[in-house]
């Protein structure tokens, strides 16, 4: 059983340059095991009770919640990039499907690459 938090990032690339990082939470992708954490609190010295009501805190998400999850990441982070080629000025109206959808068309390009858990 995995004891890690799973960790999320994915870069936004405009026209080929990581314009920033988008970063969100942290998750388990199953309900924790008590006793792991408590021999961890004993293990480093971290009080037991805050140790574990913290660990109690952190959202387990399942895999339709965070293919959910990521589809709405998708759609917010190709929003962010498609103003920031409009404010660069680089978005040619007539382009927009093919160079925001598949890269190919004229004008400027941005790719999004997000994590996947699981095939």
């Amino acid at each position: 059983m995995p004891h890690g938090l799973v960790d999320n990032a994915a870069p936004v690339i405009i026209d080929g340059s990581i314009m920033g990082i988008f970063h969100w939470s942290v998750f388990l992708e199953q309900a924790p095991d008590p006793e792991f954490f408590r021999s961890q609190a004993r293990k480093y010295g971290f009080d037991e009770n805050a140790y574990l009501s913290a660990v109690k805190k952190v959202p387990v998400w399942s895999q339709e919640q965070l293919d959910n999850y990521l589809f709405f990441i998708r759609g917010l982070i190709e929003i962010i990039a498609e103003s920031g080629l409009k404010n660069s000025g680089k978005l040619k109206t007539g382009n927009r499907s093919r160079s925001l959808n598949s890269g190919t068309g004229q004008g400027a390009t941005f790719n999004i690459f997000l994590p996947r858990l699981s095939a």
